[in-house]
């Protein structure tokens, strides 16, 4: 016989101990048999009831299904996230300034660099290891996330399944400028000689470099005070040193490389210089022919196919050229206003041409090139200077053109003089030069140099129009042939 449940009123097996309607827990009586309550009247809620609580079960079991892989995708790291987006809209840098930015002539952050150098937007900043992902290039982004932090620079070495993040390489990747990155040496702190900056001593000037490394790391700050000067000769006549590093730090404020400071270095090759607000002297490394390489990443200062380019508070200008750089042509860029006085070209072997943009308002000078060169070239339309054959001749503050240099390793034997110049050649040396035009337009105006061959020893015949103004004079001094031509001729 079958019993009825106490809370519904239903019906149930005799042996059941559990109400399939509404769900509750029925208990045999105990030992004496008793009587069932009399039938309640069910309302039609007992049915809804049922499906309600179905719909409920239903749902906590999804609940906790879903959980349980969630779990499991999170302990085998199998979560996947897509990178960031990139945009064409700009280049993105890993720190560097581009040349729309602040390394451009006129910008405001070039115009007043920063202390501490590159601190634009892009670069690292204080407190962080690594600029945020966004600021990668495209070819750099992660294609996947690190478990946990949203980052594709988690702690954990090697790879995360799903990132095209590689763990590093055994060999350097080279810097910004070709040069190998391999780890700088320790800073030798006992290793200088020095003396007070100023009379403050709050800062010191490094005098003397008495180590033998071969890669140098000079110290930003000494026994407590920031270096402030590199002077003349601190480093000397040391066939071994090959790197030259100067150590960065947030206490050195300032830093003056001296004229010299580096001298009769045969084999140093690189020279590292540092983030904060740097002064290099024009020859500051001097008759090193090995160096080829100047690492810089300073806001005041770039470093392009051998050249270094200063920016001088208004424009950037040329201001040191590597001795052992091999490009046969320097092309001035469109951003350089030209070539400082004090460059060094003249220790280059190699350079043999030199092209000068439209713009370009500061010169090389008769002086400061080496004895290869061949060729000034001055690009149409320049209104200071214009140049005939690689020959370059520059206006003056009155207005009149002069010839200004003659390429050294020019080896054309004859050479005719524009119109309306002056010739005025003082430090030139050019032994090919045999035969030389002059109109009669054109005067002389150091005619020593050219009448006695100082200038071009191997000089023969000198060509003068009819009726130039200095053929009587011609004649008398210049030992080898004086003749005349016509307009034409």
């Amino acid at each position: 016989m079958g019993k009825v449940c106490p809370v519904c009123g239903a019906a149930m097996p005799e042996e059941a101990h559990f109400c399939l309607a509404c769900f509750s827990l029925v208990a045999d009586a105990p030992q004496a048999h008793r009587p069932s309550p009399a039938p309640q009247k069910r309302s039609g809620l007992p049915g809804g009831r049922r499906a309600a609580e179905r719909i409920v079960a239903a749902v906590l079991l999804l609940v906790l299904t879903v959980g349980t892989l969630t779990s499991v995708l999170d302990a085998g790291n199998l979560s996947v996230q897509a990178p960031p987006k990139q945009t064409d809209d700009a280049p993105q840098t890993l720190g560097e300034e581009t040349a729309a930015d602040a390394n451009e002539p006129g910008s405001a952050a070039a115009a007043s660099p920063s202390p501490q150098g590159n601190a634009g937007a892009g670069s690292v900043q204080q407190g962080s290891l690594l600029p945020q992902s966004s600021s990668l290039p495209s070819v750099l982004q992660p294609s996947g996330t690190a478990p946990g932090n949203g980052s594709s620079f988690g702690a954990s070495a090697g790879t995360t399944a799903g990132s095209s993040v590689e763990p590093p390489s055994e060999t350097p990747a080279p810097d910004k400028n070709g040069a190998a990155n391999t780890a700088p040496a320790e800073p030798e702190y006992d290793s200088f000689e020095y003396e007070a900056y100023s009379s403050t001593g709050n800062r010191i000037t490094l005098t003397k470099y008495t180590g033998n490394a071969s890669k140098v790391t000079v110290p930003a700050v000494i026994d407590g005070k920031p270096v402030a000067r590199i002077a003349r000769n601190t480093f000397s006549g040391d066939a071994g040193i090959r790197e030259i590093t100067f150590e960065s730090d947030a206490q050195q404020t300032l830093l003056w490389l001296d004229a010299g400071c580096m001298t009769d270095l045969p084999a140093l090759t690189v020279v590292r210089l540092p983030d904060t607000n740097l002064g290099v002297y024009g020859g500051f490394a001097e008759n090193c022919p090995s160096l080829r390489e100047i690492a810089v990443d300073n806001s005041q200062y770039r470093f392009e196919n051998g050249a270094l380019y200063y920016w001088s508070s208004q424009k950037w200008l040329l201001r040191y050229y590597a001795p052992a750089c091999t490009n046969e042509t320097l092309t001035i860029p469109s951003w350089c206003a030209g070539i400082e006085g004090v460059c060094n070209l003249y220790e280059n072997p190699y350079l043999k041409r030199i092209d000068m943009h439209k713009n370009t308002t500061s010169f090389p000078m008769d002086n400061m090139v080496n004895d290869a060169l061949e060729a000034v070239n001055v690009e149409a339309g320049n209104p200071r200077a214009f140049s005939v054959d690689g020959v370059l001749f520059r206006k003056s503050d009155s207005g009149q053109y002069s010839f200004s240099l003659y390429p050294p390793g020019k080896k054309d034997k004859s050479f005719r003089l524009p119109e309306n110049v002056c010739l005025s050649i003082l430090n030139i040396r050019c032994p090919y030069l045999e035969e030389i035009w002059i109109p009669k337009s054109s005067g002389v105006d150091s005619p020593d140099s050219l009448y006695f061959r100082k200038s071009f020893p191997n000089l023969k015949r000198i060509c003068l129009q009819t009726g130039h103004s200095y053929e009587a004079q011609c004649r008398s001094t210049f030992t080898g042939t004086t003749e005349l031509y016509e307009k034409g001729d």
